[in-house]
């Protein structure tokens, strides 16, 4: 009897939780701050995080040769916060919008984190009917960036989706990237009052490209979107961040790197170091565990080039 009595309450409890409306997990919201741990966790699976002598962790991701930050994968959409990189990698909510690019012979390109949020940080220029644009570097400044950063494109397809198919190749951005004319229009974010770099007037590209553009809106949401668009809306998850370390690295030595930036422009890469070379310099270095998984204290990254940072 106690058994059947049991069953049927067992029986009971079941039909009661099934028809028990689902739980949603709690939701952070962006106006709150998120750690570094974010950037290390989620970027992990897509590249591997390196201790680089000045610049502390850097991120360089598993991509195919011939990468470029701002060019490959992605195209340029303008919104009401001016021209924002829309990247078709499922990581680019985060190198694109937050921190500066560097590239280093040795390794390839290297993400340096940064805790301001823009819809792109880069300058941008204009050559003989070309648009041009450059990641920017940690530490810039005022200075002008490398004509390795360099990446160009006729004016008539800024707005195409395959950048990297219509832009000039390496080897002829070089050769014209001192004549580039830096395209100066900067103005205030309306959060961080950081000076963000405007790009090219909307009313030429219209004119250039024979196409109408209505500004896409940036709706803020509370995790990293999944979808490109939310009706005409841009979603973009965009907290402010405070820094720890990543769980595990590699520790690279002042013999291990060699960056290519504006400290020396006469310095480029070498043909010989591809990208697989380049992969396994960053295998071969000592893997080290993290002694501060968890610590958020926020560092500054200082100014860059008109400004540190876009909007938090």
């Amino acid at each position: 009897m106690k058994k059947a009595t049991k069953s049927v309450l067992i029986i009971a409890l079941s039909i009661i939780f099934q028809n028990l409306p689902a739980q949603t997990p709690p939701v952070v919201q962006t106006t709150g701050a998120i750690t570094y741990q974010t950037f290390y966790d989620g970027l992990s699976p897509y590249g591997t995080w390196i201790d680089y002598p000045d610049y502390g962790q850097v991120w360089r991701p598993t991509v195919d040769a011939g990468f470029r930050p701002y060019l490959t994968n992605g195209y340029w959409e303008y919104t009401d916060d001016g021209w924002y990189w829309d990247s078709d990698y499922d990581w680019g909510w985060a190198p694109f919008h937050y921190g500066n690019w560097l590239y280093d012979d040795n390794m390839g390109w290297l993400w340096v984190p940064g805790y301001d949020w823009s819809p792109a940080w880069v300058a941008w220029g204009d050559i003989d009917g070309y648009y041009a644009w450059a990641p920017l570097e940690p530490r810039i400044g005022d200075r002008r960036p490398h004509d390795y950063y360099w990446n160009m494109v006729k004016r008539d397809h800024i707005l195409d989706r395959n950048l990297q198919d219509r832009a000039l190749d390496k080897d002829r951005v070089r050769e014209q990237a001192s004549r580039i004319s830096a395209v100066h229009n900067p103005e205030r974010d309306r959060i961080s009052h950081a000076l963000i770099s405007q790009g090219p007037d909307v009313r030429d590209v219209q004119r250039f490209t024979n196409h109408e553009i209505n500004p896409v809106s940036v709706k803020d949401v509370a995790r990293i979107p999944t979808e490109r668009r939310m009706d005409n809306n841009i979603p973009v998850y965009r907290p402010a961040i405070q820094r720890p370390e990543p769980a595990e690295f590699n520790r690279a030595t002042v013999n291990d790197i060699r960056p290519i930036n504006s400290f020396d422009y006469n310095r480029f890469p070498e043909e010989r170091m591809d990208n697989e070379r380049q992969m396994n310099n960053v295998r071969s270095m000592p893997v080290m565990q993290s002694e501060m998984r968890g610590m958020g204290e926020m560092r500054g990254m200082g100014g860059m080039h008109g400004g540190g940072g876009g909007r938090r």
